[in-house]
């Protein structure tokens, strides 16, 4: 308690965070039978949680000093900081072709998540002066293109009946990243 240490630390529940973000929807004819079309967002986040409180006395759980002492004398509670970025693009022509619809569009869309941590630190460093206490923990990342061409037309049957006819397909590019963080967040350091 002399040392200002707060014992109540545990933090439960949904993490902080800030999000900003913008969108355009938007579209033109380029010429009498041709539509342009245009969907585009960004969004920025930033958020703060807490890790699960680490005991006073859990020397595994602790980073060590070089005299022996234990360097969160009092235990500590972990903070863990994210950022995350996404963007999206769809952009595509509406053709009309006699009878027949013809849309071709393409989607891109990426985001990244960034970890960066503090007030821990890693207990099988070993012993020193100099305990670090933030690291950057890594990043996760995905990106997916999608190409879309879709041809249709309405037959009328009459009787006010009628009919739809459609073809399409589809290409679909993904790839899924993860980057090692700072090697003092994750290796074993022998201790």
């Amino acid at each position: 308690k002399q040392r200002g240490y707060n014992r109540r630390n545990i933090v439960a529940g949904n993490s902080s965070n800030i999000n900003t973000g913008v969108f355009v929807n938007t579209g033109m004819p380029i010429s009498k039978n041709i539509n342009f079309y245009l969907t585009t967002g960004y969004s920025h986040r930033t958020g703060e949680a807490s890790g699960f409180s680490r005991n006073p006395n859990s020397w595994s759980q602790q980073p060590v000093l070089a005299n022996g002492q234990r360097f969160y004398f009092d235990g500590f509670l972990p903070q863990i900081h994210t950022r995350l970025i996404d963007y999206s693009v769809i952009a595509g022509l509406d053709i009309k072709m006699g009878e027949w619809n013809l849309d071709i569009s393409n989607t891109r869309g990426e985001n990244t998540l960034r970890y960066d941590i503090e007030n821990t630190g890693n207990a099988s460093l070993p012993a020193t002066n100099n305990v670090q206490t933030k690291f950057y923990a890594g990043t996760l990342g995905f990106l997916q293109n999608t190409i879309n061409v879709g041809l249709d037309r309405k037959l009328d049957l009459g009787t006010s009946r009628s009919i739809n006819i459609a073809f399409g397909g589809e290409y679909r590019y993904e790839r899924f990243s993860i980057g090692a963080g700072d090697a003092n967040s994750y290796i074993n350091g022998g201790r």
